[in-house]
């Protein structure tokens, strides 16, 4: 009922699967996240390195220009 009371669906909240804004937009960013981690980890960067570049990267654009 989250998902009705941020603003959506019945569906969302029928599957269990929210689809209200915020929890788009969380469910965007940890795909950014996972898109980066992945490219940086298949560069050779350590998962613990890769971690935190990809976060940096996804939490401030300008920076992730520079990190990619």
């Amino acid at each position: 009922f989250q998902s009705i009371g941020n603003g959506g669906s019945i569906l969302g909240a029928i599957t269990g699967n929210r689809t209200d804004p915020q929890s788009i937009a969380q469910q965007n960013l940890g795909a950014q996240f996972q898109a980066v981690f992945q490219t940086l980890r298949s560069s050779g960067i350590s998962p613990q390195e890769a971690g935190s570049k990809a976060m940096l990267a996804v939490m401030n654009p300008e920076a992730g220009k520079t990190i990619l």
